[in-house]
């Protein structure tokens, strides 16, 4: 009798919390219940920012960043969108999330760098790009951005260093070729 009876309750339960469901709660205008998949909701956020629309993007992601608080490619993506939006202070706090939760995300340190950089935070900027060289020491465009602030701040020796270290990883790289002329130009040689 005790299971019958556990059944009957079950099913009254189940019965109240589906008229809730699709009756908004006992009349009135019907809710609606929609099913989050952040994958479905991830890739929506990468469509969103491919067309250039970073409100919907952050959106997206922002949700994604909800459901699954340690998806480190949500909080790198959306970082990416606040970039693009010209809001360095969400990306940098996107990207150091991203970090927290994968200390080897090269691209991470260096898309900070560059949120860095152009807050004119160089410090900053330089220590993300030279984290990024540690994790991928064949990462050319670190070096290229690291040696331009080493030539903003006037470290020329620096600078040279990091634009031949690109042309050793790629020797046709213009580039690092054309800022290479230019320091050595600038140093007088």
């Amino acid at each position: 009798m005790k299971r019958i009876g556990l059944a009957i309750v079950f099913a009254i339960s189940l019965a109240t919390l589906f008229a809730c469901a699709t009756s908004g709660g006992g009349g009135g205008t019907p809710r609606q219940f929609r099913v989050v998949d952040p994958g479905a909701l991830f890739e929506r956020g990468n469509a969103n920012a491919a067309r250039g629309n970073h409100d919907a993007a952050i959106a997206d992601f922002t949700e994604v960043i909800r459901i699954q608080p340690d998806n480190k490619n949500a909080y790198f993506n959306r970082g990416n969108s606040h970039t693009a939006k010209g809001n360095y202070v969400a990306a940098i706090a996107d990207y150091t999330e991203a970090i927290r939760l994968d200390p080897d995300h090269r691209s991470a340190y260096f898309n900070r760098g560059n949120a860095h950089a152009q807050m004119v935070n160089d410090d900053l900027a330089i220590a993300d790009y030279t984290e990024a060289i540690r994790l991928d020491p064949n990462f050319a465009s670190a070096y290229i951005n690291r040696g331009a602030l080493h030539v903003e701040g006037g470290n020329l020796d620096l600078a040279m260093a990091d634009f031949e270290a690109v042309l050793g990883i790629d020797p046709n790289n213009a580039t690092a070729r054309k800022n290479l002329e230019f320091v050595r130009q600038e140093m007088g040689q």
